[in-house]
């Protein structure tokens, strides 16, 4: 609990806030021009900085990412699931 971790903390969530914002932006803009139908949505990250619980580790909180995919054809909607996933999957999975 040091004033530079404070101040380092407070910049961060403010980055996921900005991230957020921007995130909710590009599904409008696809909403508004009537591709949301047409695009497969993919958002993911590295670790992050190291902070608590995460970060720069190899351990099981440093390799906790977020991986939200929202596609237009999917039968489900809503499914959180823990399994494990690579990003080097990515690319050959969404690939035509």
């Amino acid at each position: 609990d040091r004033p530079d971790v404070r101040v380092s903390l407070a910049e961060y969530y403010e980055l996921i806030e900005r991230l957020d914002a921007g995130f909710g932006l590009v599904l409008e803009a696809l909403q508004r021009t009537g591709q949301a139908k047409n695009t497969l949505v993919l958002a993911f990250s590295d670790q992050g900085a190291p902070y608590p619980n995460g970060g720069y580790s190899q351990y099981e909180p440093g390799v906790h990412v977020p991986l939200i995919v929202l596609s237009p054809v999917a039968r489900r909607h809503g499914v959180v699931s823990d399994a494990l996933v690579t990003l080097a999957d990515i690319t050959p999975t969404v690939s035509p």
